[in-house]
């Protein structure tokens, strides 16, 4: 399962994680564990987008650098290079 969650992610073409859910056959709350097991095994990796609103002077809720969670945010991840050679193998 883990090899055909990145593979699917490998096609690069954005997706909601219940997209990817559907498409392993799987449920969401089941894709969020794979996900965070794939980063605890360093094949995939999250990618700070960060936030213009984000300062001493000003709270944001768009990312985590505020300490603030927005759950609307968009999550993004990367392959990392140990997830590509997985991805070969």
């Amino acid at each position: 399962m883990i090899k055909k969650v990145l593979e699917e992610l490998n096609k690069g073409k954005a997706k909601t994680t219940k997209e990817l859910a559907k498409q392993c056959d799987i449920n969401e709350p089941m894709m969020d564990g794979i996900m965070d097991q794939l980063i605890n095994m360093g094949y995939l990796e999250k990618v700070n987008l960060g936030c213009s609103g984000c300062d001493t002077k000003m709270k944001c809720s768009c990312c985590s650098s505020c300490g603030k969670i927005n759950e609307n945010a968009v999550r993004m991840w990367q392959i990392t290079k140990k997830g590509k050679q997985l991805i070969l193998s």
